[in-house]
């Protein structure tokens, strides 16, 4: 037989993964980039030649490993074979886990995303939690999930820390909450690897530049009625979708999504269900003079109101990012930068109204549906409906030019 216990103590600690080192015998001990090192048992059983792990090292060490790989020769050399795999299968008085429980990283995160993602209200966001961890974590997705410590989540996050920062810092909030739910579970042990306690200790540190958190490129509200007009130019229906969502101070989904049905044509008001908010509570908002007009020329083409122009149905959510490259200069702005259908429809506004109007701070956060926390919400019952018709209106006569409104003063100096 050839040589065995080969390896030295000296040997196995100064060798940098990846690497397999043989000690004979059949016995090997594979080490990763990592550093993580595993004991491979490989043998001859029935013109085969399968291979089973032993263990991770330093857990099981040299003498131990030794010592069931000695064992295992035995059973080999008798006549018949008797096969390693299942004399310690049976020497194992350990209770299997049920075939269904799971046991990577990845069966995990798959059985968890529901749980995680119920109190989320925009489809979008539920498919973003299991996309960005398929994407992302897919070097330890197959992992057993009581493996993963800090050097497996850095693993994740690293390569991509500086160029996609913010995605990655979601990507270490949604893996510290699946591997602290894990632990809540019996599936591991020990300190969360994710926590931004041991992380940061990976991650490169990032310049003023790189942490500078980067806000939905928007128009300044100066050139918003160039904008506008800009908009009126364009006949696709995702440009009255835009211009809508301009008149309203909406979002993307809660525009794309509206149906006649929600609309109250003689209280002027548009109903947008707990549904398609963001904060999951149902939003009234004021229309004004331009948004009737705007509504009373969109063809009555089912029940959808912003239908596709092409296969119909409802505006995709690509629609109005599609018509903004298509508008060229129009849709940049003066930093250069494209702007966004966000930002135009809820960052310019609101800095219009800060800067140029009267109104108070609280009633252009209701504009938005900022609805404040628990506490807030708790004390203040009302949406200041009647403040924010005046203020919408004036915003609508801002855009439209149209100079004959004094709905408001505006902010001496402002």
């Amino acid at each position: 037989m050839a040589a065995i216990n080969k390896l030295t103590k000296i040997e196995i600690e100064k060798s940098d993964g990846p690497i397999t080192l043989r000690d004979g015998g059949g016995l090997t001990l594979v080490k990763s980039k990592s550093g993580k090192a595993s004991w491979i048992f490989r043998f001859r059983f029935n013109g085969k030649r399968p291979e089973v792990g032993l263990g991770s090292y330093p857990e099981i060490c040299a003498t131990a490993a030794r010592a069931k790989a000695a064992q295992a020769r035995q059973w080999l050399e008798e006549t018949p074979q008797r096969d390693p795999r299942v004399e310690w299968a049976n020497a194992t008085a350990v209770v299997q886990k049920p075939k269904n429980e799971p046991r990577t990283f990845g069966e995990f995160v798959e059985a968890e995303l529901p749980r995680v993602t119920s109190g989320l209200s925009n489809a979008k966001h539920k498919a973003q939690w299991g996309s960005s961890m398929r994407t992302y974590c897919q070097p330890i997705w197959h992992l057993p999930i009581d493996e993963v410590g800090g050097d497996e989540v850095a693993m994740c996050l690293e390569p991509h820390w500086t160029s996609k920062n913010e995605t990655m810092r979601r990507v270490r909030a949604r893996m510290e909450n699946f591997l602290g739910s894990a632990k809540q579970k019996g599936h591991r042990d020990g300190d969360n690897p994710a926590a931004w306690s041991v992380q940061q200790h990976y991650m490169p540190k990032l310049t003023r530049d790189e942490r500078r958190v980067k806000h939905h490129a928007t128009h300044h509200y100066d050139d918003m009625p160039d904008f506008w007009d800009a908009l009126s130019k364009r006949p696709a229906n995702s440009a009255r979708a835009f211009q809508f969502a301009l008149l309203t101070a909406s979002r993307s989904q809660e525009v794309r999504g509206a149906r006649w049905s929600e609309f109250d044509f003689d209280e002027r008001v548009w109903t947008v269900p707990e549904t398609r908010m963001k904060a999951g509570l149902e939003h009234k908002v004021p229309l004004s003079n331009a948004a009737i007009e705007l509504l009373n020329i969109m063809p009555r083409n089912g029940e959808v109101v912003f239908y596709n122009d092409v296969r119909g149905g409802q505006l995709g959510e690509n629609g109005m990012r599609a018509l903004l490259l298509r508008m060229g200069d129009a849709a940049i702005n003066r930093e250069g930068r494209m702007v966004t259908q966000h930002g135009c429809c809820r960052s310019a506004f609101k800095d219009w109204a800060g800067d140029k109007t009267a109104f108070d701070d609280q009633t252009s956060e209701f504009a938005l549906a900022h609805v404040g926390d628990a506490l807030f919400r708790s004390y203040r019952h009302k949406t200041a409906l009647d403040k924010r018709r005046q203020l919408m209106q004036a915003w609508a006569d801002y855009l439209t030019r149209n100079e004959a409104s004094n709905v408001l003063p505006l902010v001496v100096g402002g």
